[in-house]
């Protein structure tokens, strides 16, 4: 169990793709929503 969370920790470590995914989903929603605020007014 130690040797796959290690495994994982090294396969995570040089590239987070999930944090750099959800970071930039977050970023594309909050984008929309201040178009689609910004246009409302």
């Amino acid at each position: 169990m130690n040797k796959y969370n290690n495994l994982l920790r090294v396969a995570r470590g040089p590239q987070p793709i999930e944090r750099v995914m959800s970071v930039a989903f977050l970023v594309w929603l909050g984008a929309l929503i201040g178009i689609s605020a910004f246009g409302n007014q």
